[in-house]
């Protein structure tokens, strides 16, 4: 599947290895992204390298890791409540039961940048750049119910134990995995202003198409998670 999107890039910030007001030919250089309005102005989780061939001439690769868990309290301790045989609610009690939500994510690009002239300062680009990215998103979700089956001698019949002081906590996982490869046409320019430090913004047009999308349930104690989701028989 192909699908067309438009991308920004990063502002960013480089550090130079010559003393020149713009690239000559033979630069190495590192840049990081910079947001002077964010609560972290330098993210170095996206790194891009570039060598120019000549003053109007570069190779380019950017690597892009992606880290972020998120944690939420979904039932406090001893909350919950369920209805013994007789029909009358009980407290139960239970550990906090949390639900975590982790994603992960890896973006690789290499290309070609043809600059033009600009001015002193400006130097203005088109950049052809192809790229592989993959993307992990795992959620965690904790629960407090049976463990046991009630009937034990007839495992074919999941009625769960009646007993709350016989349940536990356990968990179940749900990892979705997805993978694309792209190409991109990008327009940028980088403004310096020192020898060794510049700025540059790009944008661009994206062609990508998805490799495939895998999802993957896992749990803990897989008694529990039958008698929770299946029941019955």
């Amino acid at each position: 599947m192909k699908k067309l999107m438009f991308t920004f890039a990063m502002v960013a910030m480089a550090f130079t290895t010559v003393q020149a007001q713009k690239q000559l030919g033979g630069e190495h250089n590192f840049e990081v992204a910079f947001n002077p309005f964010g609560g972290n102005p330098i993210n170095a989780s996206t790194l891009k390298y570039r060598n120019f061939l000549d003053d109007d001439a570069a190779i380019r690769v950017s690597i892009g890791i992606n880290n972020s868990i998120d944690s939420y309290l979904m039932a406090p301790e001893n909350t919950l409540t369920s209805v013994t045989d007789l029909g009358s609610p009980v407290t139960l009690t239970h550990p906090d039961l949390v639900l975590k939500n982790q994603s992960q994510s890896l973006d690789f690009g290499i290309g070609y940048e043809k600059h033009f002239r600009g001015t002193d300062n400006l130097s203005p680009y088109i950049a052809f750049v192809a790229g592989y990215s993959a993307s992990t998103i795992n959620l965690e979700r904790e629960h407090f119910s049976a463990v046991n089956i009630l009937d034990a001698e007839n495992p074919d019949v999941w009625f769960d134990e009646t007993d709350v002081s016989q349940w536990g906590k356990w968990n179940y996982t749900n990892t979705v995995k997805s993978s694309e490869i792209n190409l991109n046409l990008m327009l940028g320019a980088d403004y310096y202003f020192s020898d060794a430090i510049y700025v540059g913004f790009e944008a661009g047009l994206r062609m990508a198409r998805n490799l495939g999308v895998t999802s993957t349930i896992a749990t803990d104690d897989a008694t529990a998670f039958n008698m929770y989701f299946d029941g019955g028989t």
